[in-house]
């Protein structure tokens, strides 16, 4: 399930986290707003995408796989084998979804590889505006890692 909040009804075993560079994310969900509007909301989306980052690293381990959204975008075998492995899935290369539920396999199937255009290259100024922000909170580098 996607989502990006957790609830206290909410009771996992295990979470997939999908982490996309602060920068693109941020400039990415902002992107229709106005400058001043952008500005304003930037402290906001800041930190809720460091909530993000903060939940994770306190989920168990052993139970948690961290998927970078550029490895989704451009290396999409890779992350499902990962994904597979971490699930227990059996590997499956190319059978239809409905058809490798019924074989009770993995139902997780390669899509193309996309590559679309980063929002920090499309909007420069917010892309360096989510950096400074992210900075003064916690520096960049030491999230690098994760996405």
């Amino acid at each position: 399930m996607k989502r990006h909040d957790f609830m206290e009804s909410d009771h996992w075993n295990y979470l997939i986290q999908i982490v996309r560079d602060p920068r693109d994310a941020i400039v990415s969900h902002t992107k229709e707003m106005a400058f001043d509007a952008f500005s304003e909301k930037l402290s906001v989306e800041v930190e809720a995408w460091l909530e993000h980052i903060d939940r994770f690293e306190k989920w168990d381990p052993s139970k948690r796989i961290n998927i970078r959204y550029s490895d989704v975008t451009n290396r999409a075998d890779w992350v499902l084998s990962q994904l597979e492995d971490f699930l227990r899935l059996a590997r499956i290369d190319s059978v239809e979804s409905v058809e490798a539920a019924a074989a009770g396999r993995s139902a997780l199937i390669r899509p193309a590889a996309s590559t679309p255009s980063s929002p920090a290259v499309l909007f420069p100024e917010r892309a360096r505006m989510v950096e400074e922000k992210l900075n003064t909170v916690r520096p960049l580098e030491d999230l690098e890692s994760l996405f």
